[in-house]
């Protein structure tokens, strides 16, 4: 694919992309169809079909570099705790903020725990080799994606570093009881 090809691709479906997040504003996803998100985008229904499937699809692919983005930012960081993980996640959180006020108010969060599993090989944890590196990599982002529901049904006000300090608290609880 050619320089100018790529910007043209990329600048379609960051259009289509704030399109559809538009929409959602509006309706549920499951009520947005390619019709809607190509006419507000002022595209082409072909433009939409050439990179994505459906509105899902579209959406998968924008969690996908959320999740792209925030194991990205793990590798330009010293991350060795649990708590320091859950912080720096909240933080891609913030900045991530109305994609995932749009999947809250979807009840799609579970996309983002997903999404993260679907991209194990991107994570700090892929770098390293120990036993039962799986089943920890499965409990991390299980925990991380239960926080992320709890921060939401909290009112998403708690900061990354008070959502470091209840990682704390868990990982404290865990260790007393075993």
């Amino acid at each position: 694919m050619t320089r100018t090809r790529k910007k043209q691709t990329d600048q379609s479906v960051a259009w289509l992309t704030a399109s559809l997040l538009e929409l959602m504003d509006q309706q549920p996803l499951s009520k947005i169809s390619v019709t809607a998100i190509t006419n507000n985008a002022q595209l082409a229904r072909r433009t939409f079909y050439r990179h994505f499937k459906s509105p899902q699809d579209l959406l998968t692919h924008e969690v996908d570099r959320f999740c792209s983005s925030f194991y990205h930012s793990l590798h330009s960081q010293a991350i060795t705790t649990f708590p320091a993980l859950v912080e720096c996640f909240f933080a891609h959180c913030q900045e991530w903020r109305p994609l995932l006020d749009r999947l809250a108010s979807n009840q799609l969060l579970g996309l983002v725990q997903e999404r993260l599993l679907a991209q194990i090989d991107q994570s700090l944890l892929a770098e390293e080799t120990f036993a039962n590196q799986k089943a920890v990599y499965f409990f991390a982002v299980g925990g991380m994606g239960n926080l992320l529901h709890y921060w939401f049904q909290d009112g998403a006000r708690k900061t990354p570093a008070q959502m470091r300090r209840v990682s704390e608290e868990i990982v404290g609880h865990l260790l007393a009881v075993s």
